[in-house]
């Protein structure tokens, strides 16, 4: 409201289910004033909608979809789609072309003086699709080459091998979409490898590698894929990729999605890429950004590619640092030297997980403890602190943090 003109402005109140609504109205021209929730309010089949003062009404007669483009003092520019017979229409506004809102409109016509007809504005609630997209989670330019199918294949969905890292998990995922959203088909967690053999490590690259496999292994069970197509039984390194057999169905395929994540050289979403692809899925790659890959030469050190699938890097930095900073060696391969592992001993672990997981690449559930009948379950639920106590709280940081660092210069 700041800086608007109340001079044009003769406010009305409409009462709709659910709350009352004010507007504006003057010359034709409609804008908001105060709008809260409502649940319904019946219309007229025919909306009216005068986008400038200048500019003739626009009727919208039963069965069309008009569109129209306005500028008010509130909003630099709006697009309105006004649907016929309907009770509301959906207007995306941008404010000073910085935030993008999105509004409910509802459209009272008044057939005595079609120019005072009322354009009332409800905002609607964040949808999962705008967060996404207004915190930047998607990239929405790869997702719609990743998701749009062929038409000629009718109700073929395309899918996609989503991979994910967390501070302590790699989470790998077929997924498909449709217009509802995405479905997962199956998924893995790197947290499933230590049933499987691998005691530590949970998220470098030869786990992200084992997270893959045990994906595809999976999934072509699922699918009664497995037998027909086994994969790379033993990677020694080479890039290959899942050949159709004669006389059978053709290979699973699936198109890798990073998400957010740099595609560099190395990297470890390229590890559940190759262990998708050696677990016998199709998944149209090249060589040129898995580790090893000489850039001038164009080439790929198939040894180097092999040392990192079975967790050779790792074993050579357990190595170096054991000889350099034995402390350091002790904190940070605590888990594996807890398991009694040490740096010959990594390889055997993870050749001995791969078998495990074509063996039973099967998901098993863990065991929820259910709470017996009449048993209460305590709810801990954290008090909301009013102003006194949230500045009472800061103090005692400040009070804390002053004794531990500056205590001892005293």
């Amino acid at each position: 409201m700041d800086g608007m003109d109340a001079g044009w402005m003769k406010g009305g109140e409409m009462m709709c289910i659910g709350g009352m609504v004010s507007v504006g109205v003057a010359d034709g021209r409609q804008e908001i004033v105060n709008a809260n929730v409502w649940n319904g309010l019946p219309l007229s089949p025919i909306a009216v909608r005068q986008s400038y003062q200048d500019q003739g009404l626009l009727q919208a007669l039963p069965g069309q979809v008009p569109q129209t483009q306005g500028s008010t003092i509130f909003f630099r520019s709006y697009l309105i789609l006004l649907l016929t017979g309907f009770r509301g229409a959906v207007v995306q506004t941008r404010r000073y072309n910085v935030e993008r809102v999105v509004h409910k409109p509802l459209i009272s016509y008044n057939p005595d003086n079609p120019s005072l007809s009322i354009l009332v504005f409800c905002s609607l609630p964040r949808t999962t699709l705008s967060c996404t997209r207004t915190e930047g989670k998607t990239d929405y330019y790869a997702r719609k080459r990743l998701v749009v199918q062929a038409k000629n294949k009718y109700n073929s969905p395309k899918y996609r091998l989503v991979v994910r890292f967390t501070n302590t998990d790699v989470i790998a995922q077929i997924v498909y979409a449709k217009i509802q959203g995405d479905f997962i088909l199956t998924s893995a967690y790197s947290h499933e490898l230590p049933r499987y053999g691998i005691k530590g490590g949970l998220t470098n690259w030869a786990a992200a590698y084992a997270t893959g496999l045990l994906l595809a292994r999976r999934t072509l069970v699922k699918l009664g894929l497995a037998d027909k197509y086994v994969g790379v039984t033993e990677p020694d390194g080479t890039v290959s990729e899942v050949e159709a057999l004669e006389n059978a169905p053709r290979p699973f395929k699936a198109f890798l999605d990073v998400g957010l994540k740099r595609t560099s050289t190395g990297s470890r979403v390229f590890a559940a890429l190759k262990g998708a692809s050696d677990g016998g899925i199709f998944i149209p790659h090249s060589e040129n950004r898995f580790p090893g890959y000489d850039v001038e030469g164009k080439k790929l050190d198939a040894e180097v590619l092999r040392k990192y699938i079975y967790g050779g890097h790792v074993a050579e930095y357990m190595e170096y640092l054991e000889g350099e900073d034995e402390e350091k060696y002790k904190r940070q391969f605590s888990t594996f030297l807890k398991e009694g592992l040490a740096s010959d001993d990594l390889e055997g672990m993870y050749k001995d997980a791969h078998k495990e997981i074509r063996a039973n690449p099967a998901f098993k559930p863990t065991e929820k403890k259910k709470p017996a009948a009449g048993e209460k379950v305590k709810v801990y639920k954290e008090k909301r602190l009013n102003l006194k106590q949230r500045k009472n709280k800061i103090a005692q940081k400040k009070a804390h943090w002053e004794k531990k660092n500056l205590g001892g210069d005293e």
